[in-house]
């Protein structure tokens, strides 16, 4: 006889245990994570450790440590439909950082895979400091559209966000 067990509405959902490498990068342990990163399958993350470390705000010394042992293909790839520069600004990192991501091989034209934005788009939206949008400008024409058919600019007319730097900067 096969007894169903019904399942309590009280229940909390369980945390998901961190990884050694997550554990690592919270104690900023650069140490024993050369060493843990040695025999490391990246294969099995469910979070791309580069991504974490930006998400966990790690100093830049810790991100240039992680790309020079093992994660320098995470500037390439997407996680939870963001690539990593996209990932940085919504975790508002330092423009510094992002230079440094650049840098090392992530690109500041790809865009959103979700709705076609770019990072001048994304800049807009997270209402980012100007020199953000002057960084991105510099790679990104500010004429680029979205899968609306909207530039950066009919964005920041078109929406709530409205900034009148920004505009003047813009136009």
């Amino acid at each position: 006889m096969v007894r169903f067990h019904r399942k309590s509405k009280n229940k909390k959902p369980q945390k998901k245990e961190k990884s050694l490498i997550e554990q690592l990068i919270d104690e900023n342990n650069e140490e024993k994570l050369k060493e843990e990163l040695k025999t490391h399958d990246f294969e099995e993350d469910t979070f791309p450790t580069l991504f974490y470390a930006l998400t966990k705000g790690s100093p830049r010394s810790l991100l240039k440590f992680l790309l020079e042992n093992g994660c320098k293909h995470q500037v390439k790839e997407t996680y939870d439909d963001k690539n990593i520069l996209q990932h940085a600004l919504t975790n508002r990192v330092e423009l510094d950082t992002i230079r440094f991501l650049i840098s090392n091989g992530a690109d500041p034209k790809a865009k959103d895979p979700l709705d076609n934005s770019t990072l001048l788009h994304d800049c807009v939206e997270l209402k980012l400091p100007i020199e953000y949008v002057e960084y991105f400008e510099t790679h990104i024409a500010v004429t680029s559209l979205n899968e609306y058919g909207e530039s950066a600019l009919t964005y920041t007319l078109s929406s709530d966000i409205m900034d009148f730097e920004l505009l003047t900067f813009l136009i």
